[in-house]
């Protein structure tokens, strides 16, 4: 909740949103990575995946993806943090960020600035896990390959899940061709279940693995604006090499861009040559499938990391109608890390917008969750309110094709019962019946 309190004008944060960090088992190994980051020393680059320790965060690289100003006074910010190697950053809280107007310091007691959560943003970041089974892949590697998957998506020991929030799972197994085992699911449950009823051809069969990759990182489309914040990831775990011959490795990188692929080999007979170029991401080697718990899990919290350095900003601006033309209420706001060593460009973001129409914020309810549920799929969703004065009071109705499990104020935990779609919405009594709306579709699991 952001609780605000109007003291002559000036807007007071009693409470802010901060990004909620995933704790995720992290790997001190000695797997063998492969550095494959053509990093960029100057004031940017791609997001390196290969170092195993937390980020720099003394020294931040900011680059703004998307920005928008909205009436009635809300300016948000989509940017991405990382170190001098280009490392994501995910520490920073709302409290790091510095932000000026036309260059003048804007005290956070004014601004309300905060950092939304992730499970308030339309934000997906899925991960297709590639697993071979071709003829090499004996019954106890499957086994060993099925367990170390399992601990990606959930502890065995707690049941709990090990998604973070929007993440979405898919499996695939490729032989000489790909098959579709569980297409993207928020579900552990469903994952695991579609996991355990893999089971290895009888035919003996090429590895078509270039064909494999190409067709999985299709599944997903690149996009990171407010609007849509959109990733992905192949995780690809072979013993061996492309034995089809349907594709070249050049054709493939080409194919593949700058999708993130991590890829592990398993035994002697896996090609680290090759792996290490389609490892566009990192690449991994392990002696045997019942080493892979570690690797699979430094790909998950590399993943968590680079999820957390993705940061929304959002703050009331005091800024309002000039005398004159609308031109006359143009102005500029910049972002910078509060101590940052970075002092160039790369250090701050900016970007403009027009007050001529700016009035004061009123509190708003957002609601928090997955915008789809399998049949059978039990989740909870959250309410929050911004820009509030007083303790929000919040009352829940659900429809259509879910069920209440449980109503905890904010939180509401609903089951889909059927596929179709079903409806949330939520009423904060204390804010003047102020209320929100989310749609959930529910597909047949």
């Amino acid at each position: 909740m952001h609780k605000l309190t109007n003291d002559n004008s000036r807007l007071t944060l009693l409470a802010a949103l901060s990004l909620a960090l995933v704790s995720l088992v992290g790997c001190g190994d000695g797997l063998d990575r492969r550095n494959n980051s053509n990093d960029d020393s100057g004031g940017g680059g791609s997001i390196s995946f290969n170092d195993d320790g937390p980020a720099d965060a003394s020294y931040v690289r900011l680059e703004r993806l998307d920005y928008r100003s909205e009436k009635p006074s809300v300016i948000s910010v989509l940017l991405q943090a990382k170190d001098r190697d280009n490392t994501p950053v995910d520490s920073l809280t709302a409290a790091d960020f510095d932000i000026r107007e036309n260059g003048d310091p804007l005290p956070q007691s004014e601004s309300a600035s905060t950092l939304i959560e992730r499970k308030f943003l339309p934000f997906h970041l899925d991960t297709v896990v590639l697993m071979d089974i071709s003829s090499s892949i004996s019954n106890t590697d499957l086994a060993n390959m099925k367990q170390a998957v399992t601990e990606l998506v959930r502890d065995s020991a707690t049941g709990q899940s090990r998604l973070f929030a929007g993440q979405r799972v898919a499996l695939y197994t490729f032989d000489d061709s790909l098959t579709a085992v569980k297409t993207l699911s928020s579900s552990p449950a469903h994952i695991v279940a579609a996991l355990d009823a893999i089971h290895l051809p009888i035919a003996i069969t090429p590895t078509d693995l270039y064909g494999a990759l190409r067709s999985a990182a299709t599944l997903w489309e690149t996009s990171q604006t407010l609007a849509e914040i959109h990733d992905g990831a192949v995780v690809l775990i072979t013993d061996g090499t492309d034995t089809a011959g349907r594709s070249s490795l050049s054709s493939t990188l080409d194919a593949l861009g700058d999708k993130k692929v991590f890829t592990i080999g398993v035994g002697e007979d896996a090609n680290e040559d090759v792996l290490s170029k389609l490892g566009t991401a990192n690449s991994y080697t392990v002696n045997s499938f019942d080493e892979l718990g570690p690797a699979l899990a430094d790909i998950r919290e590399k993943l968590r990391r680079y999820a957390d350095s993705l940061y929304v900003l959002q703050y009331a601006s005091p800024k309002r109608a000039a005398e004159g033309d609308a031109d006359n209420s143009d102005h500029k706001f910049e972002i910078y890390v509060h101590g940052n060593k970075n002092s160039g460009n790369s250090g701050r973001v900016s970007g403009n917008f027009n007050s001529y129409e700016f009035s004061n914020v009123a509190p708003r309810v957002i609601i928090g969750g997955p915008d789809q549920l399998e049949t059978g799929q039990t989740e909870s969703y959250l309410a929050d309110t911004f820009w509030a004065y007083n303790d929000p009071l919040y009352s829940w109705e659900i429809s259509g094709s879910c069920e209440l499990v449980s109503n905890e104020g904010p939180k509401v935990v609903i089951s889909a019962t059927a596929s179709g779609s079903c409806q949330l919405s939520v009423t904060d009594t204390g804010h003047n019946a102020v209320s929100a709306a989310k749609a959930v579709s529910v597909r047949q699991d």
